[in-house]
């Protein structure tokens, strides 16, 4: 098993939520569930969302206690889908 970067991280969250919430649904997930899903401690996990929640990334609706993706969020993953995408595609043309 390898250590996933701080970005890694942030992108494997926003990518979780946005798998439950993203195509305008209104369901969100929860905090356990991402923790599972991505395999990361609650603590550390605790962080990564008060960041992505300060940064405008996620919402936190605290009646329902779930996260929600922004249209910022939805904007940045779709960002930085493309750049990986991208940096994928050029990788691949150079092979024979």
């Amino acid at each position: 098993m390898t250590n996933k970067n701080r970005t890694e991280i942030a992108i494997q969250i926003l990518e979780a939520v946005y798998d439950n919430d993203g195509d305008g649904g209104t369901e969100g997930i929860t905090q356990s569930r991402i923790m599972y899903g991505i395999h990361l401690g609650s603590a550390q996990l605790r962080e990564y969302l008060i960041a992505l929640t300060l940064h405008g990334l996620l919402f936190y609706d605290s009646e329902m206690r779930r996260y929600h993706i922004t249209e910022k969020g939805k904007r940045f993953l779709q960002y930085v889908q493309k750049q990986i995408a991208s940096e994928i595609s050029g990788l691949l043309t150079n092979v024979s």
